[in-house]
């Protein structure tokens, strides 16, 4: 079960995307198999990973499924922007132009680090939309797509909100200042 209960919603197996049966994990925590140097893969603490791990719940559960092997495999990541003003603002990315098959989350954000925000289900949901996008694409040819026109950017980027949107079943919570 969930381990916050109902206070997380009227789903108690969501944490396992609503498949509690395929998604062991009774502690909620990065096997200590995978971690190097102390830390899990893609760079995440301990509780950055149960918070990825807590957002299943708000997901298809495809997209649990796709963020859990993601999750397992080191590509989602962290990172940190808060050194510029728009570096703050960044929730998260799919760093298209080196790895388009990969989401970064960004620990230096203006409210604190974003894998405690109470948006990071609905923005993962949207950059697994990227991913989907992206799929099969060298960083090459991902670049040369998403950048092509402002206006290639804002379709790419609609196509990714729709993607995400669809496969997100929670409310969507507000965005953040």
């Amino acid at each position: 079960m969930d381990p916050i209960g109902l206070s997380g919603g009227l789903k108690p197996y969501g944490k396992k995307g609503g498949d509690p049966i395929n998604f062991g994990d009774p502690f909620g925590l990065c096997p200590d198999s995978l971690k190097k140097g102390g830390e899990c893969p893609g760079g995440l603490k301990d509780d950055e990973w149960d918070a990825v791990e807590a957002t299943y719940s708000c997901l298809s559960t495809e997209f649990a499924s796709r963020l859990q092997s993601m999750l397992y495999a080191g590509d989602v990541r962290a990172f940190d922007l808060g050194a510029s003003e728009l570096g703050r603002r960044t929730e998260a990315g799919v760093p298209y132009r080196s790895a388009p098959d990969q989401i970064f989350v960004n620990r230096g954000h203006a409210s604190g680090n974003f894998f405690f925000s109470p948006r990071l289900g609905f923005v993962l949901s949207h950059e697994l939309g990227h991913v989907e996008l992206f799929k099969g694409m060298t960083p090459a040819q991902a670049t040369a797509s998403y950048e092509k026109s402002a206006a290639s950017r804002t379709v790419h980027e609609a196509g990714a909100a729709l993607i995400g949107q669809t496969h997100y079943t929670c409310s969507a919570p507000p965005r953040m200042p």
